[in-house]
């Protein structure tokens, strides 16, 4: 449920504060209906505004990742300033398609044909997990005139935390180097790799090195590279002048368009959970 609320902030002294959910007095949350959350719409657009000026700086287009973030209240705002919305769902396709996002992006670890026969309807560009999928049930989207890209494998790790790394050994999320079928390239106009989480501009100015020494003859040939999620563009200490230099360097090496995915991004300090 939606709510829209007055509320007044806690007694701050003389001392010029600026005013979060979480310092809402306890009476002013009492009129909330319970579990909800509360989202600051301003600190929620100073994200936005943030990741717009990197947007303008730097040339990629930022993706809502509806996996970090999918607040549908928000999404007419959160439409002003990004260029569209990752999914992994059918349910999350319809969703964005919904809400009218300029562009919606779909990957998921696997398709059924009947999932892919439904996202094709709302997605415009779907990424593969292997050539065994693309093989298998690629024409449905190719058919429907869908950009389709294939998700990579750098098998460089930046993420400590095992399952959180999509990159660690044995991992099945993309395809390594040694399994790449640049025979089975035709049709495919992007490349999509994730190996970050909750990361800064140093964890990705390591892994494009090693994403380029891999894949680096197949990347002028795609339209699109998508840099995956996990960018803390948002957190305070985030080096936002790395990465603009860093996908200005990329764009102008290749040509290509690049897309960053940094879902929780979007809402780092925004709002709380109020429950009872």
């Amino acid at each position: 449920m939606t709510q829209n609320i007055d509320v007044a902030p806690i007694e701050a002294g003389e001392a010029p504060v600026t005013v979060r959910p979480w310092m809402l007095n306890f009476d002013a949350l009492s009129v909330i209906d319970s579990p909800c959350f509360v989202i600051d719409l301003a600190a929620l657009e100073a994200n936005l505004k943030t990741l717009d000026a990197v947007e303008a700086a730097s040339g990629a287009k930022i993706l809502l990742a509806f996996k970090g973030f999918a607040a549908h209240s928000t999404f007419d705002l959160v439409k002003r300033y990004l260029a569209g919305a990752a999914v992994s769902s059918v349910h999350e396709a319809m969703l964005a398609h919904e809400f009218k996002f300029p562009e919606v992006h779909a990957y998921a670890p696997a398709y059924s044909g009947a999932e892919l026969h439904e996202i094709v309807r709302y997605a415009g560009h779907i990424n593969f997990n292997s050539f065994s999928q693309w093989e298998k049930i690629g024409y449905i989207a190719r058919d429907a005139g869908i950009q389709c890209g294939m998700r990579v494998n750098p098998e460089h790790s930046e993420v400590d935390t095992p399952l959180y790394n999509p990159c660690a050994p044995g991992s099945r999320m993309g395809v390594t180097r040694d399994n790449f079928r640049p025979d089975l390239l035709a049709g495919i106009s992007g490349l999509h790799f994730h190996t970050l989480c909750e990361l800064g501009a140093d964890a990705l100015a390591r892994t494009l090195p090693v994403f380029e020494q891999k894949f680096g003859e197949y990347i002028a040939d795609m339209a699109w590279i998508n840099f995956g999620g996990g960018h803390h563009i948002t957190r305070d200490d985030y080096d936002r002048e790395l990465l603009v230099k860093l996908v200005r360097n990329f764009r102008d090496t290749y040509g290509t368009d690049v897309y960053l995915e940094p879902g929780e991004a979007i809402a780092i300090g925004t709002g709380i959970l109020v429950s009872t």
